[in-house]
């Protein structure tokens, strides 16, 4: 099981209201006095009783919340932040968070906390669909990468995306979980953000899944996004090929 990280960061949140990177470095907090964002959940994790610096996780609905602020839409975006703050005051969702921060190596998630995470993700997906209106993010494995191109396998299709896009994220690898986000702006351009995901195995429950990227490539093997093409014009399975100024979040 793939699932859409609940958490992003101030930087993510950044670089959702502003792809190319010029946000100021007061935009997040501009954001939280107006309402537009939640608080987050402010970590400060401790490591042989000294304090390891501080963290804020902000729920992922935020950044629909930022996505609402650049196209023009307070009203949407105050009403993400509310839901936002509501789910980060629940001492699930502050646990959950405090565990990623302390774990670091997700695979190792307790299966508590995976319950947990998957429950929120679920709570995000719905209220994306009543609120937001838009496409949730597709999340999937890579499977494949060659020079050029990445190989994402989601529940329904594949996405070809640019090895760059994925490499910028250090997922460029088989095995890699993933979201991909997809936005058109005024422009007409076409941004694709790709972001870590979290992977958890259902069946396994003393532990999430490591998978073997080796098997992997024995069973989905794809030497070049041209026979995936190939593929898609015969009808044999869905295809995206996502090229278009792809940048990296």
């Amino acid at each position: 099981m793939v699932i859409e990280n609940p958490f992003v960061n101030r930087d993510d949140l950044r670089e959702a209201l502003d792809p190319s990177g010029r946000s100021p470095a007061t935009a997040v907090r501009r954001l939280r006095e107006a309402g537009l964002i939640s608080h987050g959940i402010e970590l400060r994790p401790y490591h042989g009783g000294r304090l390891r610096g501080g963290a804020v996780y902000y729920c992922a609905l935020n950044l629909d919340a930022v996505e609402a602020v650049r196209d023009g839409d307070e009203a949407a975006a105050r009403e993400l932040a509310l839901v936002a703050s509501q789910l980060e005051a629940s001492d699930a969702t502050r646990l959950l968070a405090k565990a990623l921060i302390d774990v670091r190596d997700l695979r190792v998630l307790p299966v508590k906390e995976r319950k947990a995470a998957a429950a929120l993700a679920r709570q995000i997906m719905r209220t994306r669909n009543r609120l937001a209106h838009g496409e949730n993010p597709l999340v999937g494995l890579v499977v494949d990468t060659d020079d050029r191109y990445g190989t994402v396998q989601t529940d329904n299709e594949t996405i070809i995306l640019p090895r760059a896009t994925l490499h910028a994220r250090g997922l460029d690898w088989p095995g890699a979980a993933v979201t991909i986000r997809s936005h058109s702006l005024r422009t007409g351009a076409l941004l694709h953000y790709v972001d870590a995901a979290l992977s958890f195995d259902d069946v396994d429950r003393h532990g999430a899944r490591q998978f073997d990227p080796f098997s992997m490539r024995a069973e989905r093997r794809r030497a070049h996004a041209d026979v995936l093409i190939e593929e898609a014009l015969a009808g044999r399975e869905p295809v995206r090929l996502l090229v278009p100024v792809a940048l990296s979040r």
